[in-house]
C-alpha cells in the first residue's frame, strides 16, 4: 500500500540547480531535491532516504511535487501506485488552513520543529 505524507522543509543548497520537465518523472538525489526547492523558492517535502531505494521527482503543471521511493530494481516512471510517495501541494495560507480545527474528518496533525505542521489522512 502506498503512503502519502508531508515530512520535512528544505533549506540550503548550492549553485547546481535540479531541473525537471513538468510531468516527467526524474531520478533525483537528496542534493537534487534541495536544489530543486531553492530554484523554485518554495519548500519541497520528503522523508528519510533508505539505502535500498532511489528517489523519483515529478512536478505537475500546477506546481505539485511528488517524491516517490522506488526499490533500486524499479524503473523511474513505473506506473504502479504501490510505492511510498511524499507530496508537496503549494497553497496560499497553507499553514492557517491546516491549523483550522475540524477542517476534515479523519485528518491527523502533528507539530514539527520550526513551527511546521504535518497533516495526513487516516485513509
Amino acid at each position: 500500500m502506498a503512503a502519502t505524507a508531508v515530512v520535512v522543509w528544505l533549506a540550503g543548497g548550492d549553485d547546481n540547480r535540479q531541473t525537471a520537465e513538468v510531468g516527467v518523472p526524474t531520478e533525483a538525489s537528496v542534493e537534487d531535491l534541495r536544489d530543486f526547492a531553492i530554484e523554485r523558492g518554495n519548500p519541497v517535502f520528503w522523508g528519510a532516504r533508505t539505502n535500498w531505494t532511489k528517489l523519483e521527482l515529478t512536478e505537475t503543471s500546477r506546481g505539485h511535487v511528488f517524491v516517490r521511493y522506488l526499490p533500486e530494481s524499479t524503473p523511474i516512471g513505473d506506473d504502479k501506485p504501490q510505492f511510498t510517495t511524499v507530496a508537496t501541494y503549494p497553497q496560499p495560507n497553507a499553514l492557517s488552513r491546516v491549523r483550522r480545527p475540524g477542517t476534515r474528518q479523519g485528518v491527523v496533525t502533528r507539530k514539527l520543529g520550526g513551527g511546521g505542521l504535518a497533516a495526513w489522512s487516516r485513509s
